[in-house]
């Protein structure tokens, strides 16, 4: 059936906050903001089940009874209804907590500003079923007829939640994109920092080979002038021309 894609949903989300909030019929409104700046769009259950802060009203009603008053639950009590757990494996109590959290997934909807149009007469033939039925104390629906109509109206009011039918979904909220251009840019700073220390560094080689280059020809040139300064094996004085050379010693003498 339909509505079991809707509740294995629920199944799998959790919520630990508990924060005052509620709805007392279809046509509830917010009081907390101005009906100009309420958003005419649906949250899904798993929404509501996630952001308890941002659930509108202070208190949710289900049911009617004969006097037309239902059972009045605070936020504690409807996060518990939502948490449940629709695989008791009795159809009758299954589908009455199905109905329920539905109710509530479209009440919120309405508190938060949705228009209630398309589930207004929905809503209402849900709370009569409902009557004082208490899905948190093992409570289920009387009978197949009751079961079969529980099981039209969770079908219903899921699609106007889901955005399917009514206003249709709420959009997802979008990155900041001033944020991510601010990190882009940092990128792209960090990027050009990296690239002028490597030219830096390139440059300082360069400079460093140039230098030992220069280094080396003057040491070159040094040692050629001191070579050409001091001619090896020049040979004899132009002063010792034509002059005997000079006896060894002790020559002619005996003792």
């Amino acid at each position: 059936m339909k509505h079991t894609r809707w509740l294995g949903m629920l199944g799998a989300c959790a919520v630990a906050t508990a924060v005052a909030c509620g709805s007392s019929g279809n046509s509830s409104t917010n009081p907390l903001k101005p009906a100009a700046e309420l958003p005419d769009c649906t949250r899904s259950a798993d929404f509501w089940m996630n952001n308890p802060d941002a659930w509108p009203p202070t208190e949710v009603t289900l049911g009617q009874g004969p006097g037309g008053d239902g059972i009045v639950y605070d936020q504690t009590d409807l996060q518990r209804i939502l948490n449940t757990q629709v695989n008791s494996g009795d159809r009758y109590v299954d589908d009455l907590v199905a109905l329920a959290q539905a109710l509530i997934v479209a009440k919120l909807n309405v508190a938060q500003g949705a228009d209630d149009a398309a589930v207004s007469a929905s809503i209402t033939e849900a709370d009569t079923l409902i009557g004082l039925l208490n899905p948190l104390v093992g409570d289920y629906l009387l009978d197949d007829v009751a079961d079969a109509d529980a099981i039209r109206l969770i079908e219903t009011l899921s699609d106007f939640n889901e955005g399917i039918t009514g206003p249709g979904a709420c959009p997802a909220e979008e990155p900041d994109a001033g944020t991510d251009a601010g990190e882009e840019s940092d990128a792209n700073d960090a990027g050009a920092d990296a690239s002028q220390e490597s030219d830096a560094g390139e440059q300082q080689d360069a400079s460093e080979q140039e230098s030992d280059a220069a280094s080396d020809a003057g040491n070159q040139q040094t040692d050629a002038g001191s070579d050409a300064g001091h001619p090896a094996d020049a040979g004899p004085l132009p002063g010792d021309a034509g002059r005997p050379p000079a006896p060894p010693p002790d020559a002619g003498y005996t003792f």
